[in-house]
């Protein structure tokens, strides 16, 4: 191991990472390229081998899947009291793809993890 060595290959594209600790290495996946975005979302998948020294990966794929763009286009609500409970509509694009997850809408510090009504919008209560 080594400064730099440590890499994810994402459909054989290096990227780097970062060892967080024993069990843990973070790495960011490659931007698609105009082609590759127009494959239908499904699809969009890519295969994830790991190296800790720049050499040797690991033999064991793991698949990675990639979503649509999350598109917000209309927030109908951008203020309320300090006491919460402020319902908020948010209307955008995407946000029920299969492969999205962990959704979550942040009011400063405090993150909800909202209603989905549908692939339009959401709606949220702090």
């Amino acid at each position: 191991m080594g400064f730099g060595k440590v890499k994810c290959s994402f459909n054989n594209t290096l990227m780097n990472a970062t060892i967080v600790n024993e069990q843990t290495i973070k790495c960011s996946s490659p931007r698609l390229s105009e082609e590759q975005e127009s494959i239908d979302t499904p699809y969009l998948k890519s295969f994830v081998k790991v190296t800790l020294n720049g050499r040797e990966f690991t033999l064991e794929e793991l698949q990675f899947n990639y979503y649509p763009e999350l598109k917000i286009t209309k927030v109908n609500r951008n203020n309320g009291p300090v006491t919460g409970n402020t319902k908020s509509i948010i209307e955008g694009e995407n946000f029920n793809h299969p492969h999205c997850c962990n959704l979550t809408v942040r009011y400063g510090a405090i993150e909800v993890v909202p209603t989905l009504k549908n692939d339009t919008f959401i709606t949220i209560s702090p």
